[in-house]
């Protein structure tokens, strides 16, 4: 993101702060203990609500966006799960049905051969990606996990020009809660507000 646009993202998060106070759409909020002091031209209050601006953004999301919230959940829930797994990329089909053979023997483990073989970059955790949402995965990788729930290494699988080994080690599957809230409501601010910055960011441009 260039300077001009993160001037202007600024500028759009003061308003809708100033907008979801202004609308009392905030709880009662405490002072930092180490905020700074309110700069000129602020209202304190203003201020105030800046200094926990995520909150009041939060705020601002619900009011606009919290309604059809459940209905946006349903529709993404099962890319919202989070898996923990392991992953082993190779070029070559032959040893890739080799390494795959190796780990089911117990020859060595999938994190020894995805240290010493592995040709991405996820070799150097032992191929292991922990945590992540199934939609913040390689897209190459949703069709594979989405309705995978064994816990055995998986034959390799040509992706592109590369030959995967992967083992899915951990799943959480989403719930709505408070958390899953938060989430959708700051995805659904982050998608309205890009191209918002993006097109003031072009205007103040042409206009110097």
């Amino acid at each position: 993101i260039g300077q001009l646009e993160k001037v202007v993202k600024g500028w759009v998060r003061r308003q809708l702060v100033e907008e979801a106070l202004q609308n009392d759409w905030l709880a009662p909020i405490s002072v930092l203990e180490d905020a700074q002091p309110c700069p000129s031209g602020w209202p304190e209050s203003a201020y105030q609500a800046w200094q926990h601006q995520d909150q009041a953004l939060l705020a601002w999301a619900e009011q606009h966006w919290g309604h059809g919230l459940e209905s946006l959940y349903l529709a993404r829930k099962t890319g919202m799960d989070r898996v923990t797994l392991r992953m082993l990329r190779v070029s070559d089909m032959a040893f890739s049905l080799e390494l795959y053979h190796r780990i089911k023997a117990g020859e060595a483990s999938f994190e020894q051969l995805s240290w010493a073989f592995g040709e991405g970059p996820e070799r150097l955790k032992g191929g292991q990606i922990k945590n992540k949402r199934l939609d913040e995965l390689p897209v190459t990788l949703f069709p594979l996990l989405v309705n995978l729930h064994s816990f055995d290494v998986q034959k390799p699988r040509a992706i592109g020009k590369m030959y995967l080994l992967f083992q899915l080690l951990d799943r959480q599957p989403c719930v709505f809660d408070q958390d899953t809230r938060r989430q959708l409501l700051m995805e659904q601010l982050r998608c309205w507000e890009v191209p918002l910055v993006q097109r003031l960011g072009a205007h103040l441009a042409s206009s110097d």
